[in-house]
């Protein structure tokens, strides 16, 4: 939610943030099963796309697959959403606005080519579960995505 330099000057400025931080906390639906089973993967590259449809399914949940906003929406909202912060038709934080809108309150996942601190830190300012590496495989996206999104892999 936020970041703080180390080492501290002042235990005061931790506190403060801390209570910041629980104060605007939003209650999460991790653990529990969501209405929907449908992911909206945002993400313009085929063989990512690819590996995040194995990984949903290692989850039991579906992907459905968005190069962009899509033209007409979908029939209630996801159970999650997956969107690449180098998505072409909406860069960084506009890709961000867009997971946020087609989530309709369900937790967003992003991921990005090359994991900086300032994009970790804006996606998770946004509201972000988590961020992730795009170059990861199904497996290992898999046990991501069941960590940040708490949804524990298919039997």
């Amino acid at each position: 939610m936020d970041y703080l330099l180390k080492p501290f000057d002042d235990i005061r400025e931790v506190r403060t943030k801390l209570r910041e931080a629980l104060a605007r906390a939003v209650p999460t639906r991790h653990g529990t099963a969501p209405a929907s089973r449908r992911v909206d993967v945002l993400e313009d590259s085929p063989a990512t796309a690819r590996q995040l449809t194995e990984a949903l399914a290692l989850l039991g949940l579906e992907a459905r697959v968005l190069t962009g906003a899509p033209a007409e929406p979908a029939e209630g909202p996801p159970a999650a959403v997956v969107v690449s912060w180098e998505l072409a038709s909406a860069y960084g934080r506009q890709a961000l606005d867009l997971a946020r809108k087609l989530g309709q309150g369900a937790p967003f996942v992003v991921l990005a080519g090359y994991l900086t601190q300032e994009t970790v830190l804006e996606a998770l300012r946004a509201g972000a579960s988590g961020c992730l590496p795009r170059d990861l495989d199904a497996k290992a996206f898999g046990h991501e995505l069941s960590r940040l999104l708490g949804q524990p892999l298919a039997a």
